[in-house]
């Protein structure tokens, strides 16, 4: 099919009523949400595991994501001053959560390509800069750049530092703040070469024996705990543990307000999102007089699954801790198309710009190759075709066009398929 005929069908399709057959679901995630489950919208519930059986995740794929379980009691600072020669220097952690030398972080609620070691740096967004290290273009590696501290669960203080991501391997070490008990370990990207993230534990340091979660291209949804910013009156903020669900990396979605979720028209193509918390956790309210949770009234989500399928979900119920029990209504709508290309990255930087402002479009891809790159308005209409040669890492700068204010689609493609971002002209 034409790329143009694809951005036609994609707006046909979302102007349907839907009229699709609803079936009510229940995903459990167990008393005080002990687990973590997998869903996919075609087939149910694809695996589940405990919430608390990992302590860092190394992301896979082209991306270098550095997670920590945080729900599991970790806390992570930053030494601000670090860098990769401060290994062996003395930290003094009096005060630390008052110091200014030290900055707490943890994971991403927008983006799973950001973790809590990333510094709320993704790398191809950031010019090569993944928070915990440097993007190396002499050997395509990345080099580590910070000390970190890293508090335990029993309350014991630990540094650790991330030294390189190199031939798709993780390089770390941790040791006590006075250099004791040093500790290196590895993590290979190729042991788990198909899930999103491979899971590591210190007591026995070394991944996970077997694989966490499960392949990538099996789960749309997963259902658990999470670390959310919550912003206070006063502008202060506080790291808040909430119980709600994250999209798979691949997987778009869109939340609609004050709608009659009955009758509520499929969205179209532009209003969905790859925010991994569109769903989320704010569906719900603890209510303190009755010890229940409320739900909101009439919001319905709208989510483009793995297999290219618009679904709606509408939440009826939520047990609360003593089952961890989600309950939805989920109807299929047959409005879309699967254009997911595995292992490869598109992203688009700035998303929002002016008429004449240059923007980039940055590609990556474990096998290099060649691309075509084009930018479509939303009639179809093809603005620019360049071909593009990746390289791993490829940073394509589109500078030059007078764009009309509105929405546009930027499209890479080879034979294996096609890659679709959106950039907003204003």
């Amino acid at each position: 099919m034409k790329l143009v005929n694809f951005i036609l069908l994609a707006f046909l399709f979302s102007s349907q009523i839907l009229t699709a057959e609803t079936e009510e679901v229940k995903v459990t995630t167990g008393e005080n949400y002990q687990n973590t489950v997998w869903y996919s919208l075609k087939t149910g519930v694809v695996k589940e595991a405990s919430k608390d059986n990992w302590d860092m995740a190394f992301q896979t794929g082209q991306n270098g994501a550095i997670h920590l379980n945080c729900q599991k009691g970790y806390e992570l600072f930053e030494i601000v001053d670090s860098d990769g020669f401060s290994w062996d220097e003395p930290i003094d952690i009096t005060d630390f959560r008052e110091s200014d030398n030290f900055v707490q972080w943890v994971n991403s609620e927008e983006t799973w390509n950001i973790g809590a070691f990333n510094l709320g740096k993704d790398g191809f967004a950031d010019d090569g800069d993944f928070g915990w290290g440097e993007y190396d273009m002499s050997d395509h590696g990345i080099k580590g750049k910070k000390v970190f501290l890293l508090i335990m669960p029993d309350g014991s203080a630990k540094k650790i530092m991330i030294f390189k991501l190199l031939n798709r391997k993780y390089e770390f070490k941790y040791a006590d703040l006075d250099g004791s008990n040093e500790v290196y370990a590895s993590v290979n990207k190729n042991d788990r070469a198909n899930v999103s993230f491979i899971y590591f534990d210190f007591a026995t340091n070394s991944i996970l024996t077997e694989a966490r979660e499960p392949d990538n291209t099996l789960w749309d949804l997963a259902f658990g705990k999470y670390t959310m910013k919550y912003i206070m009156p006063d502008d202060e903020f506080m790291f808040y543990p909430v119980s709600g669900i994250k999209q798979n990396q691949n997987v778009l979605a869109v939340q609609l307000d004050d709608v009659n979720v009955e009758t509520v028209e499929t969205p179209t193509e532009d209003q969905l999102d790859a925010n991994i918390t569109i769903i989320g956790s704010d569906w719900k309210t603890y209510d303190l007089n009755s010890g229940l949770y409320n739900l909101t009234e009439n919001r319905a989500y709208f989510v483009k699954g793995l297999e290219g399928v618009i679904y709606k979900i509408v939440f009826t119920d939520f047990s609360g801790p003593d089952e961890g029990i989600y309950t939805f209504n989920q109807t299929r709508i047959e409005t879309s198309v699967n254009e997911n290309m595995p292992n490869v990255t598109l992203g688009v930087y700035p998303n929002v710009i002016e008429s004449n402002q240059d923007f980039s479009v940055v590609l990556a891809d474990e096998i290099p190759g060649e691309y075509t790159l084009s930018i479509y308005d939303v009639n179809g209409n093809n603005i620019l075709t360049n071909v593009i040669e990746s390289d791993y890492l490829t940073k394509h700068t589109i500078s030059g066009l007078d764009l009309s204010t509105g929405i546009y689609f930027i499209h890479l493609a080879n034979q294996n398929g096609v890659l679709t971002q959106k950039i907003i002209v204003r």
